[in-house]
């Protein structure tokens, strides 16, 4: 299973991929992360100290060339795994799209198109798992990033600009043929809010996968550097994204190990 997660900038997309990658690596499933944002965060979410992500060094563009068939990657995925990923916990591995350290180096358009090419070669296996932190907003559809993933989570706050965005990614998503396509609702403090998205995305044929609720907890965890599943593992939001990690994993015809 490859899920890519993504919605409006601000919307939690972060918190969820990395909180769901932690969750499925202590189920025992081998998981892959993939920060496809050009302003990586998803290490600290994982629990990755930042000394050891700014060690890391991003995936190379020159890693996908064109030739008289198309675009074709230089190395395999796994080996691509093997020596440009990090090692967080639970034996995650982590790669990074790019880091963009200096002012007028272009735009990150091979980064992209290289991080598709690796989705698209990637074939988990029966207890293998990729989780793909998107870069927020509407343009990964214009580049087609997440088009090889089976997975997109459309995040939305429970406000009208947030939904608005997570219904058209949503929308996009179906258009590049993505497989499965959830709506998730981030930082809900009502059942008012929740209900009210909950309309919205029915009218518009979008599946909410769940509820994750507001919860001082993850700004507490992220003030300091911490991963939330880290900080406080029983807090109500780390228990409502374990609860979508599981009902994606038998939506999806997985195994789910007691």
């Amino acid at each position: 299973m490859k899920v890519a997660v993504t919605g409006k900038g601000g919307s939690g997309k972060t918190t969820i991929a990395g909180t769901m990658a932690r969750v499925y690596a202590s189920m025992g499933f081998r998981v892959l992360a993939v920060d496809a944002d050009d302003n990586p965060n998803l290490a600290i979410t994982l629990g990755i100290p930042l000394e050891k992500f700014e060690e890391g060094k991003p995936i190379p563009t020159r890693l996908l060339v064109r030739s008289s068939t198309g675009l074709r990657l230089l190395m395999k995925p796994e080996e691509i795994v093997r020596k440009y990923s990090i090692e967080g916990p639970g034996g995650i591995k982590l790669l990074i799209m790019t880091k963009i350290e200096r002012a007028g180096i272009g735009c990150a358009c091979g980064s992209h198109a290289t991080v598709r090419e690796i989705i698209h070669h990637i074939v988990p296996g029966p207890n293998e798992i990729v989780v793909i932190d998107m870069e927020p907003g509407l343009e990964i559809f214009g580049r087609a990033t997440p088009k090889y993933a089976n997975v997109v989570l459309a995040v939305a706050e429970p406000y009208f600009k947030s939904v608005v965005t997570a219904v058209k990614i949503a929308q996009l998503a179906q258009d590049l043929g993505v497989e499965k396509v959830y709506g998730v609702v981030n930082k809900v403090r009502s059942e008012d809010e929740k209900n009210l998205v909950l309309k919205v995305f029915e009218r518009y044929g979008i599946k909410v996968l769940g509820f994750v609720p507001h919860d001082d907890t993850v700004y507490t965890a992220d003030k300091y550097g911490y991963a939330p599943i880290d900080y406080k593992p029983d807090c109500n939001a780390v228990k409502a994204i374990r609860g979508i990690a599981l009902k994606l994993l038998v939506d999806m015809g997985y195994v789910v190990p007691r």
